[in-house]
């Protein structure tokens, strides 16, 4: 996949769906298996995920880094600097 914060969103959206799915069939409560499911998907992120997360922020990074230097500005920057 050549974006990376997609990558790792769909990873992120396919552990939540996974333990989600797991823990409905074994007969969860489904709003106790939401977040269930949500605190795994954070714990494996952080623990599995780390290359994915790191290489997805580098990239943005440098994408606002690189809009930056050649000065666009969206609208909540100006919003901001009062330049509406």
């Amino acid at each position: 996949m050549k974006n990376p914060l997609v990558a790792y969103a769909l990873a992120r959206i396919g552990v939540f769906a996974f333990s989600l799915a797991a823990l409905l069939l074994l007969g969860f409560n489904g709003l106790y298996a939401t977040c269930i499911a949500t605190a795994v998907a954070f714990a494996f992120s952080l623990v599995f995920l780390r290359k994915q997360r790191e290489t997805a922020a580098s990239d943005l990074y440098k994408k606002v880094k690189r809009d930056a230097e050649q000065g666009i500005r969206d609208k909540d920057t100006e919003a901001e600097d009062g330049n509406l």
